[in-house]
């Protein structure tokens, strides 16, 4: 008789994301209808404005536990088929309606645009796509293949081969290392450049214990969608390894690039900010945004704007295919999202046609290049796909890029005269004040202990919020907001962490100037305050939460790691752009840390000094 052994497992305690989520929403709808009660006489409409948003918005990109993602997912890879055929019929028609003036010649299976000129006779689209071209030639150069090599790296997300749950260097690097059959022999040619890395990639093949091919040769990359709102999903695409190795570096090169004609990605975001709050006042800018932009970059478009080097490179590193439920489909756009040559050539499109678009009234002749000072005239900006540029020109850029295929974002893009609404890279302005709405998201898990670090990022989020709706001296009293707030901790038992105001969203609740009145409001969240301690040299002890990733033991290749370390001196900063950080947080859990420093001047919260 065998006797079956009871395995212990640790027992995660849940939580109902769900229904604490609708309770926050409910109880803040409560407290915005007293706007139009018990405060109208004293808000402006442009601030009962923003609050009708938020209590609208609040649960926009909330996806319930149960929400049937497949079904999203269907309709992505769907909408993505669909604008892939657009493509199609708009490379045909850009062929046939090329600029006036190109000779052209057959080269690496289509066509490769000679030297242009501007003359009588050709048009005012024509033009425009003429001197965007010389910008676009303007700030790329020649193209420096050593300094491609020297920026060339592996990026942090998984690639085909390589899953999520390890991403390291030795595991990119492991044989087969996935690649086109274009970016297979590219990266041999790369080895013999950087002999270091050649060497550690040698050693290992020769230890292997099974000799594996080099390349698992693919045909393109994979379909897969990551989270936008509660309704849709976003497309994106999983390349070959070797194809996103070289993708980094020319990303990393066209930033340089980029960045001398004053697009640093790194600032444009705030400044783009800026450029909407005082366009929202004086309207003399517009804010421009369009619908699946990252899917409509026509290849013949970018063959005619580009110089043929870099082209041939963008051209040799992407994948040509992706595979959707099984199938693949040939790209009719140069690229997705997932592909690293996405942005900064989304970026650089734009702005060069915009630039463009606005010299057709400043310069009416057939001048085709433009004068340095005008090239980098400050009321022209772009990101991505969030363009600023003159309200004047906004409808004849919006026009231009329709015909080549692209599609405004009616409900987004604001150029109307006088000033009113604009938005521009997360920030939303109305007559100079901020209305962005407070998205609320699920917890990237459902275990208790995911529960208060999640409190913690709404209640940083509204409270501010909350300040500017109600008036710096009302905001606190009788809200029940945070009378749901203070239940909720009561209920569960947790403690209230407060911490300094500049310490990360997620570790505690924020000191706000204001903490000891609101406390004194909710006296709940006061008597379950984690313990604060000073000492008598003024030194404050205090407990915080904080995210550990689960460290996954692996073997560190010290030959791999050192001929990449030995790259860094010459490689390109990486800007801090935007990134979907909950799916990151699923590998890994909050731990309550503790924290000291002399340099927070914390109000008498407890009660005593």
């Amino acid at each position: 008789m065998t006797r079956k052994l009871k395995t212990h497992r640790k027992k995660h305690l849940l939580f109902q994301a769900d229904k604490i989520s609708t309770e926050i929403h409910r109880s803040l709808c409560l407290d915005v209808d007293t706007l139009h009660t018990k405060y109208e006489a004293s808000t402006p409409p442009s601030i009962q404005r923003a609050a009708d948003t938020q209590s609208r918005d609040l649960l926009k990109k909330y996806i319930p536990e149960n929400c049937d993602t497949k079904l999203f997912e269907s309709e992505a890879f769907e909408r993505f088929r669909g604008i892939n055929d657009k493509m199609l019929e708009a490379n045909i028609r850009f062929l046939e309606c090329h600029p006036d003036g190109i000779t052209s010649r057959k080269k690496r299976g289509g066509l490769n645009y000679g030297p242009s000129v501007i003359n009588s006779r050709t048009s005012v689209r024509n033009k425009v796509l003429l001197r965007a071209r010389a910008l676009v030639h303007e700030v790329l150069g020649t193209l420096d293949i050593e300094r491609v090599y020297q920026a060339c790296k592996n990026g942090s997300g998984s690639t085909i081969g390589v899953p999520y749950v390890d991403t390291s260097v030795e595991r990119k690097f492991k044989f087969p290392i996935s690649a086109t059959a274009e970016a297979a022999n590219l990266f041999d040619e790369y080895l013999t450049w950087d002999s270091d890395l050649r060497y550690a990639l040698d050693v290992n093949e020769a230890l292997a214990a099974v000799i594996q091919p080099r390349y698992k040769i693919v045909k393109g990359s994979r379909a897969t969608t990551a989270e936008k709102n509660a309704t849709t999903r976003r497309f994106i695409t999983v390349g070959a390894t070797a194809n996103m190795f070289f993708q980094q570096g020319l990303m990393l090169v066209m930033y340089e690039c980029l960045r001398r004609f004053n697009l640093d990605v790194e600032r444009l975001p705030d400044i783009h900010k800026l450029l909407a709050r005082f366009s929202s006042i004086h309207g003399k800018q517009a804010t421009v945004d369009w619908s699946q932009a990252s899917d409509s970059v026509l290849i013949e478009l970018l063959r005619f704007l580009v110089p043929p080097k870099w082209f041939e490179w963008i051209d040799m590193t992407r994948e040509p295919f992706v595979e959707i439920d099984g199938e693949f489909h040939e790209l009719q756009m140069i690229s997705t999202m997932g592909n690293a040559v996405t942005f900064p050539l989304e970026t650089l499109l734009f702005w060069s046609i915009a630039v463009a678009c606005c010299s057709i009234d400043d310069y009416p002749d057939n001048r085709l290049y433009l004068e340095r000072e005008y090239i980098l005239r400050p009321d022209v900006s772009v990101f991505g796909d969030d363009c600023i540029l003159p309200t004047s020109s906004a409808s004849f850029f919006i026009n231009t890029l329709v015909e080549l295929g692209f599609t405004v974002n009616i409900e987004k893009s604001y150029y109307s005269e006088g000033g009113g609404f604009r938005e521009s890279c997360g920030g939303d302005y109305l007559h100079g004040y901020n209305v962005r709405p407070y998205s609320l998201r699920a917890p990237t898990s459902l275990k208790k202990s995911a529960m208060e670090p999640w409190l913690y990022i709404s209640m940083n989020a509204l409270i501010p919020r909350y300040i500017q709706y109600f008036g710096a001296l009302s905001w606190c009293y009788e809200k029940a907001l945070f009378k749901t707030f203070e239940r909720i901790f009561l209920e569960h038992n947790l403690r209230l962490k407060i911490v300094p105001w500049n310490f990360p969203a997620d570790a505690g609740l924020r000191d706000n100037l204001d903490l000891r009145r609101f406390l004194e409001n909710y006296p709940g969240l006061k008597q379950n305050i984690s313990r604060i301690s000073r000492s008598t040299h003024g030194e404050i002890t205090f407990n915080y939460l904080s995210f550990k990733y689960h460290e996954k033991a692996s073997k560190r290749d010290p030959d791999i790691r050192y001929a990449l370390w030995l790259k860094k001196p010459v490689m390109p900063r990486l800007p801090e752009l935007p990134v979907d950080w909950s799916k990151k947080r699923r590998n890994g859990g909050y731990i309550v840390a503790k924290a000291l420093t002399s340099f927070w001047t914390l109000p008498d919260v407890l009660g005593r000094r």
